[in-house]
């Protein structure tokens, strides 16, 4: 279920970016290795039982957005419409504002390749 998530490198980057959507599962940051979780009582949890420090906080923790959540807040907040394609062999993005195609690349060997290379391109454009 975990690859339904965009990692952890662009939900950093999108949160640089203003991304302050709900999401339902969140990064936490914990000795330099990013830790997945499914809720706030997930955390919780793992706080009680000291799998984390005591002195852990949330103020490390970085949503998680769905890939269709961040590609829908991209469109949403900057005009931007990432777009992943897949067709038998090929995949490729294309990215468009309201009046044109900006970006297209073509050449992914499979589909998550094409998603997570047009997501870092909608990254870079806003930065």
């Amino acid at each position: 279920m975990t690859e339904q998530f965009i990692p952890y490198e662009e939900a950093l980057a999108l949160k640089k970016l203003g991304f302050d959507e709900p999401c339902l599962m969140c990064y936490i940051d914990e000795d330099n290795k990013n830790y997945l979780y499914l809720t706030l009582e997930d955390i919780e949890q793992e706080l009680e039982h000291n799998n984390f420090k005591k002195n852990s906080d949330f103020n490390n923790s970085i949503t998680a957005p769905l890939w269709q959540q961040a590609f829908d807040w991209f469109k949403k907040e900057h005009n931007l419409h990432g777009n992943p394609q897949s067709s038998g062999m090929d995949a490729w993005f294309e990215i468009y504002t309201e009046f044109e195609c900006i970006s297209e690349h073509n050449g992914f060997l499979t589909y998550a390749e094409s998603r997570l290379e047009c997501l870092r391109k909608l990254i870079k454009i806003k930065k």
